[in-house]
């Protein structure tokens, strides 16, 4: 490993276990605070089910189908990008996996280089 690499190195991990500046964890405070059991009303459960369920099935209608868009008749799923509901369908992930993880490599190199890939 060269000098350049072991600097990048030593810099993430410190950024990685230095503490969470004030500010930050403010807001933090803040967004966690707002959270009340009435986020859980039975309606938004079912609403978070049914994107879960609608996601994956534009998924399986555009990659295992062949299908041609739309995909979906829901308006916000039209519209806007989301992830894939399983992280290994995403193509960056099968990346990671085919190019990181399976590369003849030391265990602590793949780690870096993972954390590196999802920053």
């Amino acid at each position: 490993m060269n000098e350049t690499n072991r600097r990048t190195r030593k810099k993430l991990l410190q950024a990685l276990i230095a503490p969470i500046p004030a500010d930050r964890r403010s807001r933090f405070k803040e967004r966690v605070d707002n959270i009340t059991p009435d986020i859980l009303r039975p309606n938004r459960v079912d609403l978070f089910w049914r994107f879960v369920c609608e996601r994956q099935n534009i998924w399986k209608r555009r990659e295992k189908e062949g299908e041609s868009p739309p995909w979906t008749s829901d308006s916000t799923l039209l519209r806007a990008r989301f992830t894939n509901v399983y992280r290994e369908l995403d193509p960056g992930t099968q990346y990671l996996v085919k190019h990181i993880l399976e590369a003849e490599a030391p265990d602590k190199d793949k780690i870096f280089n993972v954390m590196i890939y999802r920053l």
